[in-house]
């Protein structure tokens, strides 16, 4: 839904930068060295965004390069990897060598990540491979900019995300904004999921 925001640092923490866009705060968590750039940057800044939605909170992750972000969802699509390990490995270990470890079969590299023992990074190796070589051949994943003019769209997708099937999302969607046709995003959701609930 959120392909990157752009706006001006208000303030960096330990796990994550707010962005002030348009008079809005966002919070996004972020690798350290993410954090470290932003930190000191005045002006304008860029971060693109992986938003996950859960039903107690949607939370945004940003990155200064869009290959970041599709090594970020290469990993949290691994088996029993959540968005806070990816983050962990992508503070300790830079992008460009993450690469090579897993083309190179170095478990080292991997295992200087907290949590992340012999057998884990073996795992990770092996579901990361496929993954990291779509992504270096340009196939990442679409995200639709910020403003999309359709938050049934936007809700749908968010539902779909939560793993209910497209057309699942859809109906339930529709029929929350039947419902409240002034809902924003967020609106529909609540209203959807109470709807698929109940069904």
């Amino acid at each position: 839904m959120f392909a990157y925001l752009e706006g001006a640092v208000d303030s960096v923490d330990e796990r994550s930068v707010t962005i002030d866009v348009g008079g809005v705060g966002y919070r996004v968590f972020a690798p350290a060295p993410v954090l470290e750039s932003l930190r000191t940057e005045r002006g304008r800044v860029r971060v693109h965004t992986h938003l996950t939605v859960r039903e107690d909170g949607w939370t945004l992750y940003g990155f200064l390069d869009p290959r970041d972000r599709e090594v970020f969802q290469a990993l949290i699509g691994v088996t029993k990897v959540g968005p806070g390990l990816a983050l962990k490995v992508l503070s300790e270990v830079p992008v460009d060598e993450l690469v090579r470890a897993v083309q190179g079969e170095n478990e080292a590299v991997l295992t200087r990540v907290p949590g992340i023992g012999a057998k884990s990074a073996k795992r990770l190796i092996l579901e990361l491979r496929d993954r990291l070589a779509r992504i270096g051949a340009g196939t990442g994943t679409f995200q639709a900019p910020i403003g999309s003019p359709d938050p049934v769209a936007d809700a749908a997708s968010a539902l779909v995300a939560l793993g209910f099937s497209p057309r699942e999302a859809q109906e339930a969607v529709e029929a929350a904004r039947s419902e409240a046709p002034d809902a924003d995003i967020q609106g529909l959701i609540r209203g959807a999921l109470a709807r698929l609930r109940r069904t």
